[in-house]
């Protein structure tokens, strides 16, 4: 079974530990499964770079791009209440 959420994240990175405790309430919230992905995996790669990814960590629902970088809880509530309905 996939996982709802594909949270993309590089080691060592702040943004990506902070945006692991925003990921991990937010599906517990909702209900969702989470696959943690390196940022060097294939996988990640060709998803950040058709979206044009800057920088981790990256949070995709599917293929969508839910947000980057500095994750935003309420933020992402509000996007997934969007594409669940």
């Amino acid at each position: 079974m996939a996982a709802d959420l594909r949270y993309l994240t590089a080691p060592d990175c702040h943004l990506c530990a902070r945006g692991r405790s925003v990921v991990d309430a937010l599906a517990r919230d909702l209900g969702l499964s989470v696959e943690e992905i390196p940022w060097a995996d294939d996988r990640a790669a060709t998803l950040v770079a058709h979206d044009g990814v800057p920088f981790p960590p990256a949070l995709y629902h599917g293929d969508r791009l839910l947000g980057f970088g500095r994750l935003s809880e309420r933020r992402l509530h509000r996007l997934l209440d969007q594409v669940r309905a």
